[in-house]
């Protein structure tokens, strides 16, 4: 009890050894290869990461993932047991690494306050998932409600989470040699209608601007639902021979999409931000390889940056983009309902756009030819998916590589204690895991209990939480113990 207390928020290991066929799969922190019984230490959040197994290569479904010989009831109770609920390590830091026992500090610091703001969940995650998810949003700070039906204000949280995905994605299409664009929000009906199986698809989902303050538009004009028809008719421009091609942009930007009656926080949002990739090429064999590079991307992003295990594929005719030539996705599943939900894609067109809206080159035999064509895409819906599926009920459960705050220091002050003192403990060790390379912070409110902060940091599901008490300065435990644990993790 000598040294500072560190607590752990990650999935249990549980959720890791339910699936099938691993490969190597990074994650920032090495909790889930630690025994109970061998010392543990906060691994570097963000420069390090562990290899565990958690990806199920080779899964065409849930069902796949279970044993063939399995007896219809037993595989009933497998499937509902891919995901318990989450663990809470509570570990210190000192030789021995034991599992330290909070519960008499904590008892004696609640008779120091006398009144509190509870914090907890209503709704239980493996009772009612979809009341939960909703819930666990808005209490961990992700979403707030907008008074129009299916939009969302994304809060810090979220975007924190949203611009490490971003950084990383855009950093490699630039290596691709993909460049960043903008086109407008609006296009016109005439440019819709050019490619009819394009719009026969969206055509639900179409947000329309009809009038312009009190007076009816004499052309309504369309939000894009996605940009295909917005920007090809540029390309056609653009794009006259072989050296043109290839032709690769991208845009972030948000869209809009309104044919549902029950929008979900990121999952099915009427608004939301995505990237969407388009790019043209003189042969097949071009657009084909960028498919697969660009799906590879994504699946890095979920499995590397949100430790979710997905798996890639090709959609069926039904299931494919509207107009294209066919469609890839990655495709990850959500324990709790049993069900797969879609996680990006990436899409080759083929040349059908390219003989509607007439974009042909030159190519080096002097002929004329069509090109090739791919779209792609991934949205803040990636941010709904990790919610889903590493949240539990006590809140939200972050990848470290994704937490804007990967370690929160919290102070642990008592009756008679040099509160100052702890204090800068606390800021000196925050400063200390800043320059290490973490993303660190020190809760110092002090209209609030350490018991409410233990809480409200595990509902926004802050990886890594270290405690700071008097003991632990009169046993000069803090440098001695931290610069340790630095050392030991870079």
């Amino acid at each position: 009890m000598g040294a500072p207390r560190v607590g752990l928020r990650f999935p249990d290991i549980f959720f890791l050894r339910t699936i099938p066929n691993p490969r190597d799969f990074s994650l920032s922190l090495r909790s889930f290869s630690t025994p109970p019984d061998v010392r543990l230490i906060p691994a570097h959040l963000a420069a390090t990461s562990l290899r565990s197994p958690l990806s199920p290569s080779s899964l065409s479904s849930p069902a796949s993932a279970l044993p063939s010989d399995l007896s219809p009831s037993d595989r009933s109770r497998a499937t509902r047991r891919w995901a318990p609920p989450p663990i809470f390590h509570s570990i210190t830091l000192s030789e021995g690494m034991a599992t330290s026992n909070t519960d008499t500090s904590n008892a004696a610091r609640k008779k120091e306050v006398k009144k509190e703001t509870r914090l907890g969940l209503t709704y239980k995650k493996d009772k009612d998932f979809g009341e939960w998810y909703s819930e666990v949003c808005v209490a961990g700070e992700m979403i707030e409600y907008y008074d129009i039906s299916g939009c969302y204000i994304l809060r810090p949280w979220t975007m924190a989470i949203w611009e490490t995905l971003q950084a990383f994605f855009d950093a490699e299409i630039k290596k691709m040699n993909v460049k960043n664009v903008y086109f407008p929000l609006f296009v016109t009906e005439n440019v819709l209608q050019k490619e009819k199986d394009h719009i026969e698809g969206f055509a639900p989902e179409v947000a329309w601007v009809t009038k312009s303050g009190q007076s009816e538009m004499e052309i309504p004009i369309a939000i894009r639902p996605t940009s295909e028809t917005v920007m090809y008719p540029y390309y056609s421009k653009w794009i006259r021979g072989h050296r043109d091609l290839p032709l690769k942009l991208n845009q972030w930007c948000n869209v809009v999409r309104w044919e549902f009656s029950h929008p979900t926080p990121f999952i099915r949002s009427r608004e939301f931000l995505w990237q969407e990739g388009h790019t043209a090429f003189a042969t097949q064999d071009e657009a084909d390889q960028e498919v697969l590079e660009i799906l590879e991307l994504y699946r890095r992003i979920y499995e590397e940056f949100l430790a979710i295990p997905v798996i890639k594929g090709k959609k069926s005719e039904l299931e494919k983009f509207a107009g294209g030539f066919y469609t890839t996705s990655v495709e990850a599943f959500i324990p709790n309902t049993g069900r797969g939900i879609q996680g990006a894609t990436s899409h080759c067109l083929g040349q059908n756009f390219a003989k509607m809206f007439e974009i042909n080159f030159e190519n080096e035999k002097g002929e004329k030819a069509m090109v090739w064509q791919n779209s792609w895409a991934y949205s803040t819906r990636t941010i709904g998916v990790m919610v889903m599926v590493h949240g539990d009920d006590k809140g939200l459960v972050l990848p470290p590589k994704v937490a804007s705050v990967q370690v929160i220091v919290i102070p642990v002050p008592y009756k008679d204690a040099d509160t100052q003192a702890i204090f800068d403990a606390c800021r000196s060790t925050v400063d200390t895991l800043c320059k290490a390379g973490f993303r660190a912070e020190v809760d110092l409110r002090d209209n609030y209990s350490p018991g409410w902060k233990y809480s409200h940091w595990e509902m926004k599901g802050v990886p890594l939480r270290i405690e700071i008490g008097p003991k632990d300065l009169a046993n000069k435990q803090v440098d001695k113990e931290l610069n340790r644990v630095i050392h030991a993790c870079t």
